[in-house]
């Protein structure tokens, strides 16, 4: 209890410069105040006849000690103390100057010196003045009462005056040392606050320095915060003081950082929504070999936008990770098709490695030419399931739309490496085999068994043997129609009805090869284009399934190939605007024929992964030609389409040889 006592009357040793000034500000106005003391005492002592020299020279002796305290002494409190002594001296000596009526008064002098000596901030001084008028008191009321009170008090009198000197001392004391700790102990406050701050943001600090997420806050200038962690400029690079994140973001990515400056002034004009704002904002960036993603975080005051932390998450393995799974849950459901058509698979896989070959090898390409390529084969890869290839050639596409050219280089490096990875995988599952199989029906090693038993000539026999190397329609055709049942299952439209009529036909398989993957444009015009929805056909009392019929044949000199569905039927109209945005001829009929198969024009709105490029049934045209052939278009409204490729018949002929290619980079994974 004592300890705690002392504690709170004495002061802590250290003397802040806050303090020191504080105190000598004091001090000046405490000396001036006693200074004017002197003609007021002897003003007094002149009014009631108490001796005007006397007091004069009394009040000049009290003042030699505070003047020369306030000289010599280093210690402030110390000249407090004793500036506490000279008040109640001064006070004693107005009450003895001033004796008669005014002398009762004069004793309130004490009480007021005791509460303004409050303002030195320290408690010692209070008691200091308390204990000198104690004891002016004692002494004077035994030795000369006179010089006290003006009248024969009792000790009771005195012993009220002294109680209500230390009620008063207490009260003084209590306010003296709370001025210290609120207002003269404010530096120290502040130090302290200010360490424990320092401390925290030690700890903030350590922790920002070893997060692994690039954190920071955005104010609502689009200024970086001071504190950030480490790891920001580890992917970013310095940032500078006051920077804001659009120019730091910037630096890396232009368009990002474009972005994000137009992303945060929607967000600071607090017109949309706050969540959808912020969703507005860049999602994902490069920095070198890092793909980084951006989550936005608001901070609120109220109701208001204060300010937003923005989390910078590093993200390159994950999705890694991710496009490694993706490849592998692509590459089992290929495998059941691997399993159901092997032979298929092959061919895909040599026809694949032609189209890649062509289109990383763009800078000999025309930009038509290798924009043709890219559909081709992100068509194909898509009915065979490969839908990573698929994706990965339609955001190529977008690409090359948005530039006006072809692929660059890096887009060829990507694709081809992607295409590497895939057929070496599907390479080790196929197996050696497969593109030379002989596929015979049994109607045909019954028809050829016959031959042999009535001994028919060696060169019919020769030429049955010579047509089984070339590859049966009805394969091809078969192939084809899964294709088509798997992309309209994927458009909304499954069920629909492919009928195949083959005739039996057979057709040379390295001559066609690029006739047949052209060909898959025209199944995904007719599945997309022709088509209607199911809830579409009903409402056009149709059945609610659409019907293909795929159909091979000869007629006279030629072979036909045919598609035909029972959909929408072409839109003449729609046609011809397009061909006329497009510069084309749009006025006859057959103007609209030959506009179908022009490049760049197509009667789709939005281009998706599956068609509304305006590539694929031009490069089904070129193909057809490269045959020899023609194409004819019959159409009619609400009742279908169909498409006939009429190739001459010499096209069927078996190759007198067949010259196994050379192995490249991409065969190599299917030797």
């Amino acid at each position: 209890m004592l300890k705690r006592l002392l504690a709170y009357l004495i002061l802590p040793a250290e003397i802040t410069d806050f303090e020191r000034t504080y105190l000598a500000r004091m001090r000046r106005v405490a000396l001036l105040f006693f200074f004017a003391h002197l003609p007021l005492l002897m003003g007094v002592a002149a009014v009631c006849g108490t001796g005007v020299v006397k007091a004069g020279l009394f009040g000049a002796l009290a003042l030699v000690g505070p003047t020369i305290a306030y000289v010599t002494f280093e210690n402030p409190r110390n000249i407090s103390r004793v500036f506490g002594f000279t008040a109640m001296c001064m006070g004693g000596l107005l009450v003895h100057f001033g004796q008669g009526p005014m002398q009762i008064e004069m004793h309130f002098y004490f009480f007021v010196l005791l509460a303004l000596l409050a303002v030195f901030g320290e408690p010692l001084t209070i008691l200091v003045a308390a204990g000198t008028v104690t004891l002016h008191h004692l002494l004077l009321f035994f030795l000369l009462p006179r010089s006290v009170f003006n009248y024969d008090a009792p000790v009771s009198a005195v012993a009220v005056h002294a109680g209500f000197v230390a009620l008063e001392s207490l009260a003084a004391c209590f306010v003296a040392r709370s001025f210290f700790d609120d207002v003269i102990g404010l530096e120290r406050i502040v130090e302290r606050r200010t360490r424990e701050l320092a401390e925290r943001t030690g700890h903030m600090r350590l922790i920002l320095d070893n997060v692994a997420q690039g954190l920071f806050t955005l104010g609502l200038d689009g200024r970086i915060s001071t504190e950030r962690s480490a790891v920001l400029e580890t992917w970013l690079g310095p940032c500078e003081e006051g920077a804001t994140a659009a120019s730091y973001l910037a630096r890396l990515d232009p368009d990002v950082g474009a972005m994000f400056a137009l992303g945060w002034e929607t967000v600071t004009e607090d017109v949309l929504p706050l969540e959808l704002a912020l969703d507005q904002m860049p999602k994902r960036m490069t920095a070198g070999a890092r793909v980084l993603e951006l989550t936005y975080r608001p901070i609120l005051s109220g109701d208001r936008l204060a300010s937003a932390l923005v989390v910078i998450s590093d993200i390159t393995v994950a999705l890694e990770r991710e496009r490694q799974e993706a490849e592998q849950r692509e590459l089992l459901a290929v495998f059941g098709r691997v399993l159901g058509d092997r032979a298929g698979f092959v061919e895909f896989m040599t026809e694949a490695n032609g189209l890649v070959e062509r289109i990383t090898a763009a800078s000999h390409q025309s930009p038509s030419d290798a924009a043709r390529d890219i559909h081709t084969l992100k068509g194909n890869a898509g009915l065979v399931g490969l839908d990573g290839i698929a994706a990965l050639c339609n955001a190529l596409e977008d690409r090359m739309a948005d530039a006006g050219a072809g692929p660059t280089g890096d887009d060829c490096a990507e694709l081809g490496a992607r295409w590497q990875r895939t057929a070496t995988t599907l390479g080790e599952l196929l197996g050696p085999g497969g593109a030379d199989d002989v596929h015979v029906s049994e109607e045909e090693h019954q028809a050829l068994f016959q031959a042999t038993l009535r001994e028919a000539p060696h060169a019919e026999i020769a030429r049955t043997l010579a047509e089984w190397k070339l590859e049966p329609t009805h394969q091809r055709l078969a192939r084809i129609a899964e294709q088509a049942r798997v992309l309209a299952a994927r458009m909304g439209k499954s069920g629909i009805e492919v009928v195949i009529v083959s005739n039996g036909l057979r057709l040379p398989l390295d001559r066609w090869a690029p006739f047949w993957t052209a060909f898959a444009h025209a199944v995904r015009n007719a599945v997309d284009h022709g088509l209607e929805t199911a809830a579409e056909r009903v409402l056009a009392g149709k059945a609610s399934a659409g019907r293909i019929e795929l159909r091979t044949s000869v007629r006279g000199e030629d072979v036909l190939v045919e598609i035909a569905d029972d959909g929408r039927g072409i839109d003449d109209r729609k046609v011809a605007a397009r061909a006329a945005e497009c510069g084309l001829p749009h006025r006859t009929h057959a103007d609209l024929i030959e506009a179908l198969f022009a490049e760049g024009l197509t009667t789709k709105d939005v281009a998706t992964e599956y068609s509304g490029r305006g590539i694929g049934m031009a490069a089904l045209r070129a193909a057809c030609t490269d045959l020899g052939g023609t194409i004819e278009v019959a159409s009619e409204p609400a009742r279908g389409t169909t498409l006939m490729f009429r190739i001459p018949r010499r096209q069927m002929a078996p190759p007198a040889c067949r010259k196994r290619p050379e192995p490249t980079a991409h065969t190599l994974a299917l030797a």
